[in-house]
This record gives structure tokens, C-alpha cells and sequence, in this order.
């Protein structure tokens, strides 16, 4: 049974980008929900009848976030902003319980790159965005990026494919979450690929990522 909704899964996937990419508009909003709902419903068959209960609630956090950036308006944005923030809680939580043995100074290097990162995309966006969602998405961000630092140190306290895929994971979900910020405050032309082409298939990719790793690692 677990195969058979990862299989849905990527036909879902594959589906959604091509609706990305010639831009219709009907087929994203169909597939979107059912991404991450796929991936919940795969991990929760591959695990039962003992599921990670902080990867489920992760994956709903996520899953409520798709649905609520679906809508235009700013409102909108903000409260799918605030449910993916709790979704990287949850995925800190739960990374936080396996990082038990990462060496100090590589943690502190890769934090001192996600700050970096985070400042160079707030600095691309000072003069489009609005001043008063400078800060929430600076911290948004961040809260990304420390998700991927102890993602790192779980790969760290215990190197595996299982550690590496998720730490891949983490890695595609901030290059989403910064291109999604940087896309939408920012003057001038498009890019030749369509921009929610772009954001969706490292958010896809990372979400697919972190779930299987989490299966391998036993998460």
C-alpha cells in the first residue's frame, strides 16, 4: 500500500510541474493539495502501525501551507508563511532528538552561510517588499535555515543515506522558500523558466526528500 501512494505521488508530482510549466493554472490548483497529502499518506502506510508522530504533524503544517498560498492576496501569504514556519518547528523538534553528537564547528560554519543567505535575499528584496514583512520573513528564513543546520547535525551524529537525504531535503527547501521571497518582491523581467516551476519542484523535491529520509533513518 505504501508503494502505491508514492507511485500517486509522483504521478501528482510530475503533473503539477507540467502544469507549472505551461502555466494552467486548473491543473496546479487540482494536484497542489495532493502532493504533500500523498507523501503523509506513504510514510504514515510505510510506518504503521508506528508512525513518527512530529513527522505527520510536520507534514500537515506543510500540507496546510500549500493550501492556504493558494489564494491571492497578502493575507494569504502571511498565514501560509506562518503554518510553514510551524512546520520547520516541528521538523527542528524532531531533528533536534537525533542531532546528539555533531562536532560544534562545522555546525557553526554552515550557520554563519545560512546567515549570509538569508541577508544577501533580504537585501535583493529592501526596496519591492514592505517594510513590515521585512522582519517576519527575515525570521521565516532563519527559522528555515536552522531547520537545515540540525538537519546537517543529524547527518553529522549519524552519516547514513537516510541522514544525507534529509539534510538534501533541507537544503532544497530553503533554495524554495528564498527563491519564492526573492520572486515575489522583485522588479524587472522573468526568468525564461516559469517562476512557480522553479519554486515548486525544490519544494517538491525537498518534501520527497525529507520524507523518505526520515523512512530510512527510522525517524
Amino acid at each position: 500500500m505504501a508503494y502505491f501512494f508514492l507511485a500517486l505521488f509522483a504521478v501528482a508530482a510530475v503533473t503539477h510541474l507540467i502544469g507549472n510549466w505551461v502555466e494552467k493554472k486548473i491543473i496546479c490548483t487540482i494536484t497542489k493539495p495532493l502532493l504533500v497529502s500523498l507523501l503523509f499518506a506513504y510514510y504514515l502506510t510505510a510506518r504503521f502501525p508506528d508512525p513518527g508522530v512530529l513527522l505527520l504533524c510536520a507534514l500537515a503544517a506543510a500540507w496546510l501551507g500549500d493550501v492556504l498560498l493558494m489564494p491571492a492576496g497578502l493575507g494569504w501569504f502571511v498565514a501560509g508563511g506562518i503554518s510553514f514556519a510551524g512546520a520547520h518547528v516541528l521538523f527542528i523538534i524532531l531533528f533536534a532528538q537525533h542531532a546528539v553528537a555533531a562536532p560544534v564547528v562545522p555546525v557553526i560554519l554552515l550557520s554563519l552561510v545560512y546567515i549570509a543567505l538569508t541577508g544577501l535575499v533580504l537585501f535583493l528584496i529592501r526596496n519591492e517588499a514592505p517594510k513590515p514583512l521585512m522582519l517576519p520573513m527575515g525570521l521565516y528564513l532563519i527559522c528555515n535555515g536552522v531547520m537545515n543546520i540540525f538537519a546537517f547535525s543529524c547527518l553529522l551524529s549519524a552519516p547514513g543515506i537516510g541522514t544525507a537525504l534529509i539534510f538534501a531535503g533541507a537544503i532544497s527547501f530553503f533554495a524554495s522558500d528564498c527563491v519564492l521571497v526573492r520572486l515575489r518582491y522583485r522588479k524587472g523581467k522573468s526568468w525564461r523558466v516559469p517562476e512557480n516551476f522553479v519554486i515548486m519542484i525544490t519544494y517538491i523535491l525537498a518534501m520527497f526528500l525529507i520524507t523518505q529520509g526520515a523512512l530510512l533513518a527510522g525517524y
